[in-house]
């Protein structure tokens, strides 16, 4: 039985009955009888034709208002669905972040070994786990009707899985009314431009923004991510500093807060001010207990000391492209140090901003000396060995220096002396030193690249 007929017989069910019954009963001329959306033919009289219409209208127009009751209170308007959407994506990313900080929080306890490795592991898990509920989540509403609201929430779950192209084309063909929605859907567009790489336009955007934001957790990660890849160093140190400032700091961002005082540390190396990169970098260390951590945290702050000391010694065994140097025999000229390892990818990824630099500025006074030592083991770009002696080592390393145009000269030490005296603890770090034989700037890692140029000029010119 059809819920409409369902409905008018718990309604009217009498007069249904009685109206069977009269079928049968009456012999009379056919007369229609309209009542509402019903009509129906049934012999009756005029007189009772009238009193039967309304004993019948009576009871069909309740059952019809309670019909399109049910039928609407099973119906969400599109704004209710994105709400109850963004409530269902809260939970999921909060569910997630809070297994996050409590795998971090262990990673970071965990000396190296099988169980640290465990907990990473883990913790890779949690991450997919939390890409594919999402997706599940916009599955679920793919087929929904329409709304801004609806489709700025998927633009925003789309970014978050790493769907950029999707959640451009869902932004770019809204057409905003609402002023909360053009802010949110700017933001969204803040994100699309940092995860291209488009770090200025992103920038621009969002300080146009910024003044109306509401300062929650995707404030915070646009604050986190403009402290790194903020286009000037300027901007870097200003979102560093506001990531910090903050009192209300989302707990999955907690554990950030030690990377950001070493990155205002590197930027405070960088302007050569290093008492204040050493403050920092002794916060980042109160706040980090993971012991792999503390270790390179401890060696940047020995390195740190160096900056405007005397250079220390470069002692080596095995030199390539010159005899032995002595860093005092070369005052007058600024000096490149270039902590490496031919089985170091990063070191690689350098090698043709050094080539660029020394091409541009050997002739102005500029000194490279590449330095490494024997590992015991080495893999370069064409021959692997997990294990090599000192020999087979040295000649693969000769080997790369041909293959790579490397013409100016580079050190070898059995025991890593040089390492030591610089307290280098990962490949690959520069050294810069000054015409009058003092370390004027630190940096580790693939990044130094960046600045690099402009502080070689700046020594250059220097007198």
């Amino acid at each position: 039985m059809k819920l409409m007929e369902k409905v008018l017989i718990a309604h009217g069910g009498a007069g249904v009955s009685q109206r069977c019954r009269v079928k049968k009963t009456i012999p009379s001329g056919r007369v229609h009888l309209k009542i509402g959306a019903a009509c129906d033919k049934i012999p009756l009289s005029e007189r009772r034709l009238k009193q039967r219409g309304e004993f019948m209208a009576d009871r069909i127009w309740p059952a019809v208002l309670l019909l399109l009751t049910l039928q609407f209170c099973h119906f969400q308007s599109p704004l209710e669905e994105a709400n109850e959407t963004a409530k269902a994506v809260a939970a999921c990313t909060d569910k997630f972040d809070r297994l996050q900080v409590e795998l971090n929080t262990r990673i970071q306890n965990t000396p190296s070994g099988r169980y640290r490795d465990k907990v990473i592991a883990a913790l890779r898990r949690v991450q997919d786990d939390k890409k594919t509920e999402l997706e599940t989540l916009l599955r679920r509403h793919e087929k929904s009707a329409r709304s801004d609201e609806l489709d700025l929430l998927r633009s925003k779950v789309l970014i978050e899985i790493g769907r950029i192209a999707d959640a451009e084309q869902i932004i770019d063909r809204l057409n905003l009314a609402q002023a909360n929605l053009v802010l949110e859907a700017k933001l969204q567009k803040v994100f699309i431009h940092l995860f291209r790489g488009n770090n200025a336009a992103a920038l621009a955007l969002f300080r146009e923004i910024e003044p109306q934001l509401k300062k929650d957790g995707q404030f915070y990660n646009a604050c986190l991510a403009f402290a790194y890849v903020g286009p000037e160093a300027q901007a870097r140190e200003e979102y560093s500093r506001k990531f910090l400032a903050s009192r209300d700091l989302p707990a999955s961002l907690q554990p950030s807060r030690a990377g950001v005082y070493a990155n205002l540390a590197a930027l405070a190396r960088d302007a050569r001010q290093s008492e204040k990169a050493r403050d920092y970098l002794e916060k980042a260390l109160a706040l980090n207990s993971d012991p792999a951590v503390q270790a390179e945290l401890q060696d940047e702050i020995r390195r740190c000391t160096l900056i405007g000391m005397p250079a220390p010694l470069l002692r080596a065994e095995t030199w390539f492209n010159s005899p032995p140097l002595a860093l005092a025999g070369l005052r007058g000229r600024v000096v490149l140090i270039d902590f490496w390892a031919p089985w170091c990818a990063s070191c690689r990824a350098l090698l043709p901003t050094l080539l660029d630099e020394w091409s541009r500025y050997k002739s102005q006074g500029l000194q490279i000396i590449s330095y490494t030592k024997l590992y015991g083991y080495t893999s370069a770009e064409t021959q692997k060995k997990k294990k090599a002696s000192a020999t087979e080592e040295i000649t693969l390393i000769r080997e790369y220096l041909d293959k790579n145009k490397i013409s100016w000269p580079a050190a070898i030490s059995a025991e890593g002396l040089g390492f030591d005296a610089y307290a280098i603890g990962a490949v690959p770090t520069l050294i810069l030193i000054d015409r009058r034989g003092h370390v004027a700037y630190v940096s580790t890692g693939v990044g130094a690249a960046r600045q690099l140029g402009a502080q070689i000029r700046s020594l250059l010119t220097e007198k």
